[in-house]
Protein backbone atom coordinates (compact mmCIF):
# COMPACT_ATOMS: atom_id res chain seq x y z
CA UNK A 1 0.00 0.00 0.00
CA UNK A 2 1.43 3.42 -0.82
CA UNK A 3 0.30 6.96 -0.58
CA UNK A 4 -0.73 9.45 -3.70
CA UNK A 5 -2.29 12.64 -4.46
CA UNK A 6 -2.67 13.80 -7.78
CA UNK A 7 -3.40 17.23 -8.35
CA UNK A 8 -3.23 19.05 -11.77
CA UNK A 9 -0.03 20.81 -10.72
CA UNK A 10 1.76 18.45 -9.13
CA UNK A 11 2.16 14.64 -8.09
CA UNK A 12 3.36 13.41 -4.75
CA UNK A 13 4.19 9.62 -4.02
CA UNK A 14 5.14 7.82 -1.13
CA UNK A 15 5.94 4.17 -0.34
CA UNK A 16 7.61 2.58 2.70
CA UNK A 17 8.89 -0.83 2.54
CA UNK A 18 11.86 -2.52 4.65
CA UNK A 19 14.89 -2.63 2.96
CA UNK A 20 17.81 -5.01 3.20
CA UNK A 21 19.13 -4.23 6.24
CA UNK A 22 15.55 -4.73 7.66
CA UNK A 23 14.56 -0.42 8.73
CA UNK A 24 11.37 0.57 7.40
CA UNK A 25 12.47 2.74 4.32
CA UNK A 26 10.35 5.64 3.18
CA UNK A 27 10.50 7.24 -0.29
CA UNK A 28 9.04 10.34 -1.07
CA UNK A 29 8.71 11.94 -4.44
CA UNK A 30 7.26 15.59 -5.54
CA UNK A 31 7.00 16.50 -8.90
CA UNK A 32 5.44 19.49 -10.31
CA UNK A 33 4.21 19.94 -13.80
CA UNK A 34 6.89 20.93 -16.04
CA UNK A 35 5.42 24.00 -17.46
CA UNK A 36 4.71 26.11 -14.33
CA UNK A 37 4.89 29.49 -14.10
CA UNK A 38 8.05 30.76 -12.08
CA UNK A 39 6.23 32.02 -9.06
CA UNK A 40 3.93 28.73 -7.69
CA UNK A 41 2.63 30.37 -4.80
CA UNK A 42 2.80 29.70 -1.19
CA UNK A 43 -0.94 28.08 -1.49
CA UNK A 44 0.24 25.58 -4.12
CA UNK A 45 3.75 24.72 -2.19
CA UNK A 46 1.78 24.13 1.11
CA UNK A 47 -0.61 22.16 -0.30
CA UNK A 48 1.91 19.93 -2.14
CA UNK A 49 4.42 19.58 1.10
CA UNK A 50 0.64 18.63 3.33
CA UNK A 51 0.62 15.86 0.51
CA UNK A 52 4.47 14.65 1.42
CA UNK A 53 3.73 14.76 5.18
CA UNK A 54 0.34 12.89 5.08
CA UNK A 55 1.75 10.23 2.88
CA UNK A 56 4.66 9.92 4.91
CA UNK A 57 2.90 9.68 8.50
CA UNK A 58 0.05 7.13 6.73
CA UNK A 59 3.64 4.87 5.42
CA UNK A 60 4.95 5.69 8.64
CA UNK A 61 2.04 4.13 10.73
CA UNK A 62 2.26 1.29 8.39
CA UNK A 63 5.62 0.54 9.20
CA UNK A 64 5.35 0.45 13.03
CA UNK A 65 2.54 -1.71 12.31
CA UNK A 66 4.76 -4.40 10.57
CA UNK A 67 7.14 -4.02 13.50
CA UNK A 68 10.01 -1.44 12.34
CA UNK A 69 11.94 0.36 15.13
CA UNK A 70 13.19 2.69 12.74
CA UNK A 71 13.22 4.40 9.74
CA UNK A 72 14.85 5.96 6.88
CA UNK A 73 12.96 8.77 5.28
CA UNK A 74 14.56 9.76 1.48
CA UNK A 75 12.86 12.31 -0.34
CA UNK A 76 13.32 13.31 -4.23
CA UNK A 77 11.88 16.49 -5.12
CA UNK A 78 11.96 20.22 -5.17
CA UNK A 79 13.98 21.15 -2.03
CA UNK A 80 12.27 24.78 -1.15
CA UNK A 81 9.58 22.07 -1.08
CA UNK A 82 10.26 19.39 0.91
CA UNK A 83 13.91 20.48 2.71
CA UNK A 84 15.18 18.33 5.05
CA UNK A 85 13.87 16.06 7.49
CA UNK A 86 14.85 14.94 11.02
CA UNK A 87 13.69 12.15 12.65
CA UNK A 88 13.69 10.48 15.63
CA UNK A 89 13.75 6.18 15.71
CA UNK A 90 12.40 4.35 18.87
CA UNK A 91 15.34 4.72 20.90
CA UNK A 92 15.85 8.01 20.82
CA UNK A 93 18.53 8.47 18.72
CA UNK A 94 18.04 11.50 16.24
CA UNK A 95 18.84 11.08 12.60
CA UNK A 96 19.21 13.35 9.81
CA UNK A 97 18.46 11.96 6.08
Amino acid sequence: MSYRRDHPDFTVTVDGAFNDAGVWQIDVVLRFRDDLPAGRGDALVAEARLAAIRGIAQEGLRGRTLGSTSVLLQMDGDPEVLGHASLVNAIGAESVH
